[in-house]
């Protein structure tokens, strides 16, 4: 997986940098080296999704984003969306066209879009689980989040009591940190919060909490809780 993951980076680096052609033919050129043919949402392919509440989009329409390189730091210009139900970013060359594409997964790219960022990461969840998705990071924020959609299909009515849902996607978010390279979901409770950070630390991190009274029921009292450990973890 890491070999194929380097020689993928190499590649793109090299590819990124060499292609001596106008603008608008190295773009289209260089999508289709990081792009792969789109998969329809997968599970939904009976479903129509018109009759769904809610989507499996973040935002359904494609809008002008930013695709990184980092290893080579160029650049390419596109039409994005990020999939949430399917965790993947969709591309198209032309916003009016009807070709769509997933973009490869490589954590050596960074998709920017309406100012956050898209990172492929491994992460461990609440759950102990390894794992790879999508995590978003905001403008001047030391968190990282999951957006993920949950579709629930439409159930009949039983009774009076209990009438007909249609069917609907649900969004999650999740909250992740990383430290030291290792990134962990953070369990938004003010007694298991500290689990996600080193341990030498988790004393001075709960005794903050208490102080400052932190529910962790909104994202504002992770991000006080992170700069305070970043005042510390030093020492």
């Amino acid at each position: 997986m890491k070999k194929n993951i380097l020689l993928l980076s190499l590649f793109l680096s090299i590819s990124f940098n060499g292609i001596s052609q106008d603008t608008a033919t190295r773009t289209r050129t260089l999508l289709d080296m990081i792009s792969h043919h789109y998969v329809t949402l997968k599970n939904l392919k009976d479903v129509n999704l018109k009759n769904v509440q809610g989507s499996p989009y973040e935002s359904n329409d494609f809008q002008i984003g930013t695709i990184f390189h980092k290893i080579s730091g160029q650049k390419i210009k596109a039409f994005l969306r990020y999939n949430a139900y399917s965790d993947e970013i969709e591309v198209k060359k032309e916003n009016t066209g009807e070709d769509v594409s997933n973009l490869i997964k490589n954590p050596n790219i960074i998709v920017i879009l309406n100012d956050k960022e898209y990172h492929l990461k491994q992460f461990t969840t609440i759950a102990n689980n390894n794992s790879e998705g999508f995590l978003i990071k905001e403008p001047e924020t030391p968190v990282f989040y999951k957006l993920s959609k949950e579709y629930i299909p439409a159930t009949k009515a039983k009774t009076s009591y209990h009438p007909a849902s249609p069917a609907k996607f649900k969004n999650i978010k999740n909250y992740f940190l990383e430290i030291n390279d290792e990134v962990k979901e953070v369990i938004q409770h003010k007694s298991k919060v500290v689990s996600a950070f080193p341990y030498k630390h988790r004393d001075a991190l709960k005794s903050f909490i208490k102080k400052e009274k932190l529910k962790f029921k909104k994202e504002d009292d992770l991000v006080q809780l992170i700069a305070f450990y970043n005042t510390i973890k030093k020492g």
